[in-house]
C-alpha cells in the first residue's frame, strides 16, 4: 500500500472503539450571541510581564507546574458560560456607557421578560459598531491584559471565536511535539512551558488578534504576522508595540511591496525571514470569506433576517477573487487551496498548516483536496459561537507525528449525528462533520474490562500491576527500536515504544526465523539486523512473576532521548496506557456495584493505544488488535488456571473428609 494514501484507509471490520474522550469545550461567543454563552470569570492573578519579556532567554526557567496547569485550565474554560454584561460594565466604564436597559433578549431582539420574571439584565446592541468594538477591547484587557487600538473601518474580531482557534493550535502542537525537551514526559500530550514555538499569521489584520492572544497565553511563542493592507499593518504594529511585543516576539511583515502583492506567495520566503533551513511550527490564517463583492451582497440579500452583528470589514479583508493565476478559485476555498499548493513545496519546513473556515462545505472540498494530493495527516475542528454561528478549522502536516484524538477532532466534530446536516434544534446545532471527512483516529480502546473489587485501593493496585507486567512482557518480546515504561509517579501507567514497521505479524516472524530479517510485515521498514549497533534492541532479562506472567527485568531498551534522530525516523510510534475507572466512571450502575458485595465496588481496567507516529493507519490498527488479543489471551489463561486450582482444592477437601 502506498504510504501517501494509506493514512485514511480504514479496516473493513472495526474491533475497537475510538476513545470517546470529552472533547475540549469550544468557546461559544460570537458578536451576536455572546450574552447567552459567555460567563464573566475573574482572571487569575498572574504576571502580565511574562507576556512581554523574559521568554527570549535561552536559560530554562523554573516552572511551577501547578501554576501553569491552573493558568492553562483558566484559558480553556474562559468563555464556556454566559457573559455577565453588568459585571463587565462595572469593570470597564467605557463598555458600561454603551450598555442598554434589559428590554430585549441577549441577541439584541426586542421583547421583555415574561410576567413575574423581573427586569432583564443589561444588554449590548451588537448592531452598533462602537459597542462591538468596545466589547473586544474590554475582553482583551480584562482576560488577557492586552490594550489595543482598533480602526472603525476594519474588521473587529470577536475575542472568544479567535480564542478558540488559539486553544486548538495549542492542543495540536502540544500533542505532536517533534522534539520533546528532556524535562518533559517523553512524547506526552502535555504542554511543555520550556518549548519555543514560532508561527506565521497570514493576514493578521489591524487588531493583530492571533499573535496577541497566543503570546499572552504562551510566553515562549513568537510570530511573523503578514498583511498587504497599509492601514491594517500600521495598526498591527501599533498594537504589537503597545503590548511590548514588536521586534522581539512579534514581527509585522508588509507583503504589499515590490515582489509581493496579490501574486506573491502567501508564505513569505522563509530563508529571508527566519534563516536558511529554519522552520516554523505552524501557519495560521482566517481567509477572506467571499470570492467577490457581488457575492457578498447577493448572500446578504438572500438572508431572511438582517445581520445580527455589525461588520466593519474592508473589501481587502472580506474578498479574495483568486485572480492570481493559481487556478484555485476565489473565496476561502480558493485561498486555502493556494496555501495547500504552497505547502506541497515547503513540506516539513512547517509542521502544521492551518486555516479557519466559515462554511462546512468548505471543509469537505478541502479535505478532498488534501486526499487527492496524498496528505493523510490532518486535523479538523469546530468552533461554536452561540446558538446559530460556528466556524470550522482544518490543519495538515507532512510530518509523521500524529496529534491526539482530541486535537485531531477538536470541538466534538466526531460527536453526534454522522451526517451533513446539523441535526436537532437549529438554535443549538451539534458541531459534527460527516464521518467520511474525519481523520483517522489516533487513539483506540483495546480493552475495557470490568473487575469487581473488595478493597478498592488494594485490589486496584494489584490489578494494575498485573496488567502492566503483562504489557511490558509483550513489548519486550517484539523487535522494537525503543520501549520505555514511564516510571514517573504521575504517569506510571504509560509506556512509549517505536518500531521500524509491523514487527508483530506472522509474516515478520517467519522471515526472521528463515534468517531473512523480516521487513515489518511488508511495510517499508528497516530490519533489526540492518540497524546500527547502538540501535540494536537491548533485551531485558525476563522472569516469571508470582502470578504466572512474564515480568520484565530492570533494564530498558534504547530510550528516546539517547537516539532522538533514529526515533524520529521510525515507521511506527505508539503509547499504551492502563487506566482505572472507578465507580460511576466505569459506566456501571449502582445496582451492579451492590451486586458485587457491600464493602467493595466495581472498577473498569481500560487499555488505550495512542498512535504517536507513522503514516499507515492499518499498522496502528493491527498493533491495537495485537495488544487486545495478548491481554484477552492472558486473562483467559489466568482464569482457567484459577478455575483448575479451585477445582483441585475442592477435590482435596473431599479427600480429607
Amino acid at each position: 500500500m502506498d504510504a501517501s494514501t494509506s493514512d485514511h484507509v480504514r479496516g473493513t471490520k472495526r474491533k475497537y472503539s475510538e476513545d470517546q474522550q470529552q472533547q475540549p469545550r469550544a468557546s461559544s461567543d460570537d458578536a451576536t450571541t455572546s450574552a447567552r454563552r459567555c460567563q464573566s470569570t475573574p482572571p487569575l492573578v498572574r504576571d502580565h510581564a511574562m507576556v512581554r519579556s523574559g521568554a527570549d532567554s535561552d536559560a530554562s526557567p523554573d516552572v511551577d507546574a501547578d501554576a501553569v496547569f491552573a493558568t492553562e485550565e483558566r484559558y480553556r474554560t474562559l468563555y464556556s458560560g454566559e457573559l455577565d454584561f453588568r459585571a463587565l460594565g462595572e469593570q470597564d466604564p467605557e463598555l458600561g456607557a454603551l450598555l442598554l436597559e434589559g428590554d430585549g433578549d441577549a441577541d439584541g431582539e426586542g421583547g421583555g421578560g415574561e410576567e413575574g420574571e423581573g427586569p432583564r439584565p443589561p444588554r449590548l446592541d451588537f448592531t452598533d459598531p462602537r459597542a462591538v468594538m468596545q466589547l473586544t477591547k474590554t475582553l482583551l484587557w480584562r482576560d488577557f491584559g492586552l490594550r489595543v487600538d482598533l480602526p472603525p473601518d476594519r474588521l473587529c474580531p470577536p475575542v472568544p471565536n479567535r480564542h478558540n482557534y488559539v486553544l486548538w493550535l495549542k492542543d495540536l502542537l502540544d500533542s505532536s511535539a517533534l522534539s520533546p525537551s528532556p524535562s518533559s514526559c517523553a512524547y506526552s500530550d502535555a504542554y511543555d512551558p520550556r518549548r519555543r514555538v514560532r508561527g506565521l499569521d497570514i493576514g493578521t489584520g489591524a487588531s493583530l488578534i492571533y499573535p496577541l492572544l497566543a503570546c499572552a497565553q504562551r510566553p515562549r511563542w513568537s510570530f511573523l504576522a503578514t498583511d498587504i493592507d497599509a492601514r491594517s499593518l500600521a495598526f498591527a504594529r501599533r498594537n504589537a508595540e503597545r503590548n511590548g511585543l514588536l521586534g522581539g516576539r512579534v514581527r509585522v511583515v508588509d507583503r504589499s511591496g515590490a515582489g509581493a502583492g496579490a501574486d506573491a506567495p502567501l508564505i513569505p520566503p522563509l530563508d529571508e525571514l527566519v534563516g536558511a533551513d529554519a522552520t516554523l511550527d505552524f501557519v495560521m490564517t482566517n481567509p477572506p470569506f467571499y470570492a467577490s463583492e457581488a457575492e457578498q451582497r447577493d448572500l446578504a440579500r438572500q438572508k431572511a433576517r438582517p445581520p445580527r452583528s455589525a461588520c466593519t470589514g474592508a473589501p481587502v479583508e472580506m474578498v479574495y477573487s483568486g485572480d492570481n493565476g493559481g487556478g484555485g478559485g476565489g473565496g476561502e476555498v480558493g485561498f486555502v487551496r493556494r496555501l495547500l499548493d504552497e505547502s506541497l513545496a515547503l513540506g516539513t519546513r512547517v509542521q502544521w498548516y492551518t486555516a479557519m473556515l466559515g462554511k462546512q462545505s468548505s471543509v469537505g472540498e478541502l479535505v478532498a483536496a488534501l486526499r487527492d494530493r496524498g496528505v493523510g495527516n490532518y486535523a479538523v475542528a469546530a468552533f461554536v459561537q452561540g446558538r446559530r454561528t460556528r466556524r470550522w478549522a482544518l490543519g495538515w502536516s507532512f510530518h509523521s507525528r500524529r496529534p491526539s484524538l482530541g486535537a485531531s477532532r477538536w470541538g466534538g466534530v466526531g460527536v453526534g449525528v454522522a451526517s451533513g446536516d446539523d441535526g436537532g434544534d437549529a438554535r443549538a446545532p451539534t458541531p459534527t462533520l460527516p464521518r467520511s471527512l474525519l481523520p483517522c483516529p489516533t487513539e483506540l480502546v483495546a480493552v475495557r474490562e470490568r473487575v469487581a473489587v473488595v478493597d478498592v485501593d488494594v485490589d486496584v493496585e494489584l490489578e494494575l500491576g498485573r496488567w502492566k507486567r503483562l504489557l511490558c512482557g509483550a513489548m519486550e518480546g517484539l523487535d522494537l527500536v525503543s520501549w520505555d515504561w514511564d516510571g514517573d509517579a504521575r504517569d506510571k501507567s504509560r509506556g512509549v515504544g517505536f518500531a521500524d514497521g509491523n514487527v508483530w505479524s506472522r509474516a515478520y516472524r517467519r522471515k526472521r526465523e528463515r534468517g531473512e530479517g523480516g521487513g515489518g510485515g511488508g511495510h517499508q521498514a528497516a530490519t533489526v539486523s540492518q540497524q546500527p549497533p547502538l540501535l540494536q534492541p537491548q533485551r531485558r532479562p525476563e522472569t516469571l512473576s508470582t502470578d504466572g506472567e512474564m515480568e520484565p527485568g530492570l533494564s530498558t531498551t534504547t530510550s528516546q532521548q539517547e537516539h532522538p534522530r533514529a526515533i524520529a525516523d521510525c515507521a511506527f510510534g505508539f503509547a499504551i496506557s492502563v487506566q482505572v475507572e472507578r465507580g460511576s466512571d466505569s459506566a456501571h450502575s449502582q445496582a451492579e456495584e451492590e451486586e458485587d458485595g457491600g464493602g467493595g465496588g466495581v472498577a473498569a481496567m481500560v487499555v488505550r493505544v495512542r498512535w504517536l507516529q507513522g503514516r499507515d493507519y492499518t499498522v496502528f490498527e493491527s498493533f491495537t488488535g495485537m495488544v487486545r488479543n495478548t491481554i484477552l489471551r492472558a486473562r483467559r489463561t489466568t482464569t482457567s488456571a484459577a478455575a483448575e486450582a479451585h477445582k483441585g482444592k475442592g477435590e482435596g477437601d473431599g479427600d480429607i473428609n
